[in-house]
């Protein structure tokens, strides 16, 4: 699981492409297709290199106040780490 404090950006090797339905992450080095819905492409959105996991919580927490902190944290960060693992983010601890 990502920490709280690690940085993410979105690696140099995706190229991304909108979508009517989301946006598509093309992943280069692995020759990988991934398709991510609206939500998700604005999380990535947050995902510049400058921001930690618990500051992209915030924002989020900024647009959606009646969620539980804990469990949207644990949610982002699932999403990220699924997203290190294929590498489409990287993480900067």
């Amino acid at each position: 699981m990502i920490a709280p404090d690690a940085l993410l950006t979105l690696s140099k090797d995706v190229i991304t492409r909108r979508d009517p339905a989301g946006l598509l992450l093309f992943q280069v080095r692995t020759d990988e297709m991934y398709f991510v819905p609206h939500a998700a492409a604005a999380l990535l959105k947050l995902v510049d290199g400058s921001r930690t996991l618990a500051e992209i919580g915030d924002a989020v927490m900024d647009l959606e106040p009646v969620a539980d902190r804990p469990v949207l944290i644990s949610t982002i960060a699932s999403f990220f780490s699924s997203l290190a693992e294929r590498p489409v983010v990287e993480v900067w601890s």
